[in-house]
C-alpha cells in the first residue's frame, strides 16, 4: 500500500501544478483576449478558475490525508475526478495529456488507499 505521506505529497504537488496552470491560463486570457468584457471572455476565465479551484482543493487535502481523515480523500479525489472529466470535455480543443495522466494517477492512488483504509 502507498504511504499516506506519499499520497498527501502527490495531492499537494499535483494540486500545485493545477493551481499554477490555472493562474497562467487566466493571465494569458487577460493578456491576449481581453478586448471587451463579453461572454467569450467570461467563458475563458471560468475555465481558468475551474483549474485553480481544483488545485486548491487538492492542496488543502494534504493535512487530512496525512492524518488519515476520510474527507481529505473524498475532496482530493472529487477534484481529481472533476479535472479528468473537464479535460475530457475540452479534449477536442486542447488535449491535456499530462494533466489527465497526473489526475488519473492521483485519483487511482486515492481510491485504492481509501478502500484499503476505510
Amino acid at each position: 500500500m502507498i504511504s499516506l505521506h506519499i499520497l498527501a505529497w502527490m495531492s499537494l504537488s499535483i494540486g500545485g501544478w493545477a493551481l499554477a496552470n490555472g493562474i497562467l491560463h487566466d493571465i494569458e486570457v487577460i493578456r491576449g483576449h481581453f478586448k471587451e468584457y463579453d461572454r467569450q471572455f467570461l467563458y475563458y476565465m471560468l475555465n481558468g478558475h475551474i483549474i485553480i479551484f481544483s488545485g486548491i482543493f487538492e492542496m488543502i487535502s494534504y493535512a487530512p490525508i496525512v492524518e488519515g481523515r476520510e474527507w481529505g480523500f473524498v475532496v482530493s479525489g472529487a477534484a481529481a475526478f472533476g479535472m479528468i472529466v473537464y479535460c475530457s470535455m475540452i479534449w477536442k480543443f486542447l488535449p491535456s495529456i499530462l494533466t489527465i495522466v497526473l489526475q488519473s494517477g492521483l485519483f487511482i492512488a486515492l481510491a485504492l488507499a481509501f478502500l484499503h483504509i476505510f
